[in-house]
């Protein structure tokens, strides 16, 4: 197998764009608070570099959806 292929994209973004208006409200606060906690965690390692701090914090809620997605197919398998 592949290193990376675990994130390859397996949708196109009109079906990310279809789901997103099934998303509770939930889902769209912590994805928030990650996105804040860990731009506030670079900017204080990286003051002036706001776009990698943005990268960063975009990071990080593409890494929750995946791994909570990952977790989810791994709990209908059992």
């Amino acid at each position: 197998m592949e290193p990376y292929e675990n994130f390859k994209p397996r949708c196109s973004i009109a079906d990310a764009e279809k789901i997103t208006g099934q998303a509770t409200p939930e889902i769209g606060k912590i994805a928030r608070e990650c996105y804040i906690d860990t731009y506030q965690k670079e900017s204080s390692k990286w003051k002036n570099d706001h776009i990698w701090n943005q990268h960063c914090a975009l990071a990080s809620v593409y890494m929750l959806g995946f791994i909570s997605g990952a977790r989810a197919v791994r709990e209908r398998k059992k």
